[in-house]
């Protein structure tokens, strides 16, 4: 299968500006947990069964369609102005972002009443806002104070570093067969439990 390249659209990009943690979980406060819950849910399901699609078509028919009911006026407005390319290679829901903002929805939402994003448009439309603002909060302070000086200084961990990071959405957004995960996973933690100190004592 062929590898499928994702640009994930950010805040910053469109705004000028970094967002923060604490922006999005006020709106979460106000949101029913259930009823948010199962929304995303929804949506994480759509994108983890179109990542083993891998057909493009279904892909941009699936982003065009989270876009629709995601994405205001404003926001979208932005992405005109300053996006270029096929939606195909800039997309903006994926699945490594709704988990994410799925567990701080569980964490930070109301147990009893609250708004339901899914009834709402002006409500979806501020979770829309979560979601794109979720992209550019997967790195701490300190994972991104590492990764710039490792940028400028080069070295064999530091370029390891950067490949575990970013390993962890490509495994995301490009899973194998599960045949071959299984193999993988198998020849990994086997070569973990040889060469890690102490190992063989979990």
């Amino acid at each position: 299968m062929p590898y499928r390249p994702a640009v994930f659209l950010t805040w910053k990009e469109l705004f000028d500006e970094l967002p923060n943690h604490e922006e999005i979980w006020e709106f979460l406060r106000t949101c029913n947990r259930q009823s948010t819950a199962v929304l995303l849910a929804r949506m994480a399901t759509h994108l983890y069964i179109d990542r083993f699609r891998r057909d493009s078509a279904q892909t941009i028919q699936i982003q065009r369609y989270l876009i629709v009911n995601f994405l205001d006026k404003e926001v979208l407005r932005r992405a005109e102005e300053r996006i270029r390319g096929s939606v195909e290679y800039r997309l903006a829901f994926h699945l490594q972002q709704v988990l994410t903002l799925l567990k701080w929805t569980i964490v930070h939402s109301m147990p009893a009443g609250g708004i339901d994003p899914g009834a709402e448009q002006e409500s979806r439309l501020s979770l829309g806002r979560c979601l794109l603002k979720t992209n550019d909060l997967f790195l701490s302070k300190t994972m991104q104070s590492e990764i710039d000086a490792d940028r400028c200084s080069p070295s064999a961990k530091k370029f390891m570093r950067l490949q575990l990071f970013l390993g962890i959405g490509n495994e995301i957004n490009n899973p194998p067969v599960v045949m071959n995960a299984v193999i993988r996973s198998a020849t990994i933690f086997e070569e973990i439990i040889k060469t890690v100190p102490g190992s063989d004592s979990f």
